[in-house]
Order: structure tokens, then sequence, then C-alpha cells
């Protein structure tokens, strides 16, 4: 998603300045796709550290008991 909103940001960027007029829904576009990108980078990494505290936990129950 990151790659595709860098895409689609030098896409409208290119649409903004070198036509008469710009293209304002192309630049909602490029903020979604950016936005949902790092949202789902950090949904992600948060995800990995909770899997990661789980197996810490349950090491820690195995070998005390």
């Amino acid at each position: 998603m990151i790659i595709l909103g860098i895409f689609v940001g030098t896409l409208a960027f290119y649409f903004r300045f070198t036509p008469v007029t710009g293209f304002r829904p192309l630049l909602y576009l490029v903020t979604l796709l950016e936005t949902v990108g790092f949202l789902m980078l950090g949904v992600g990494l948060i995800a990995e550290m909770v899997t990661q505290a789980r197996e810490q936990i349950q090491q820690t129950k195995y070998h005390q008991s």
C-alpha cells in the first residue's frame, strides 16, 4: 500500500503541475493509500510484538513447571 501510494502520489504530482488544472480526487487517493499502508505496517508490528511476548510467557510457564 505504501509503495502504491508513492506511485499514485508521483502521478498526482505530475497531474497537478503539468496540466492547467489539478486532479484533487487523486490526491485523496494518495492520502488514503499512504494512511492505510502505514496503519497496516503498525498493526503488523504490534501483532509481532504480541506474538513474541506470548511465546516468552509460554516458555516461562513451561520452564517453571
